[in-house]
């Protein structure tokens, strides 16, 4: 690490670093977000995230509740510290602004990101970069103001077009030639100017890269996995087919010899990863849960409550039907006797009559609720 990035930057902007004493009695001197977190500006993200968690959890309010009140102060100073330190190089595109603004991990003060999707760091090819710079305000020639004339705020004097400052926002529009297999971090010169590009590889949904190679995933279904076959798979140069055989496990590996990255006249590989999905039991597919067989327990029980309910009505019904039909035959047959008093020629039947008479009726009616019953 060079001196100028250690102990330099006095005077900037806050977000750069941060003011914090070495040792009891040292001077205090600017640390930039790495001296932080205490890694190195080419640590990983992983890296990176594990120093922060160590000083958060070291550092935390909760844990220094038992100190001095300037043990707290400095503690809560380096939790915010390194709070910020990973707010910042957590994220790809602000990590990659911070370190061209100090000049570290190749980056320089005047450089310009330019985004490259996967594919395109793969095959390479031409891109345009948009390089903002200030030009000279061909109103006012630079002096910013103009005799006689008067400002959009009504300043005398002042240039209203480029608002006293002298100069114009501009951009220029230069080629990029992006080589195959250019990594990320990567700079490139910007045709028809003296600066350069950082390349920012975008992440993909499809690929992964390790160094030269190309990892994919490819899914397969349980059954797909026990009979195996062939089965196309998406690389960086177009679709390719791919055999497995039958029962392929989750994680088995193929590789696709020379469909990796190129660099030179190296070229790597395309590995393709088996996921296989999982396989839902039978029971799971054909059989009630417990829940249901329970609430089907519940319906099935109250529908033969009802049923036996309506069955009693029922009963109930046909008896009270007997009982009117019985005395509608004894009323008939009362009848009869009294028309045998008063006409004498009508003598009144004999007991085994009158019985075989009740025998007829009840019969009657018996075939005649059987018969609405069966409607």
């Amino acid at each position: 690490m060079s001196a100028r990035f250690a102990m330099g930057c006095d005077g900037r902007d806050a977000a750069l670093g941060h003011r914090t004493p070495r040792r009891a009695g040292e001077r205090t001197r600017w640390m930039n977000h790495y001296d932080v977190l205490g890694v190195e500006p080419t640590a990983s993200a992983r890296t990176i995230a594990r120093a922060h968690r160590a000083i958060a959890l070291e550092t935390h309010p909760d844990k220094v509740s038992n100190g001095t009140d300037g043990e707290k102060a400095a503690a809560r100073a380096r939790f915010d510290a390194a709070q910020r330190a990973y707010e910042t190089l957590r994220d790809d595109a602000r990590r990659m602004a911070y370190d061209s603004e100090m000049e570290v991990n190749g980056g320089r003060r005047d450089d310009v990101m330019m985004n490259v999707t996967f594919a395109e760091s793969a095959r390479g090819g031409t891109k345009l970069a948009v390089v903002p710079f200030k030009m000279t305000c061909e109103r006012c020639d630079g002096r910013g103001r103009i005799d006689g004339a008067k400002g959009e705020e009504g300043d005398e004097g002042v240039c209203g077009k480029c608002r006293g400052d002298g100069v114009m926002d501009a951009y220029y529009h230069g080629r990029v030639y992006v080589p195959r297999g250019v990594a990320h971090g990567a700079r490139l010169p910007i045709v028809g100017r003296s600066q350069s590009v950082r390349v920012r590889i975008l992440p993909s949904k499809q690929f992964t890269r390790d160094g030269m190679h190309v990892k994919s995933t490819l899914r397969l279904s349980a059954e797909q996995a026990r009979e195996g076959g062939f089965f196309d798979v998406e690389t960086v140069y177009g679709t390719e087919t791919v055999y497995f055989d039958e029962e392929t496990k989750h994680g088995d590996t193929k590789t696709l010899r020379g469909k990796g990255l190129e660099q030179g006249k190296k070229l790597g590989d395309h590995i393709v990863v088996v996921q296989v999905e999982r396989e839902r039991a039978p029971e799971d597919e054909g059989e009630p849960s417990e829940d249901e067989d329970d609430e089907s327990d519940a319906k099935k029980r109250k529908q033969d409550d009802e049923d036996d309910e309506s069955d009693a009505k029922k009963r109930k019904q046909d008896d009270e039907d007997d009982e009117d039909d019985v005395n509608d035959a004894k009323q008939e047959v009362e009848g009869d006797e009294d028309d045998a008093k008063e006409d004498p020629s009508n003598a009144a039947p004999d007991a085994a009559d009158l019985e075989r008479l009740l025998a007829e009726k009840k019969a009657k009616l018996l075939a005649q609720l059987d018969a609405a019953g069966a409607k």
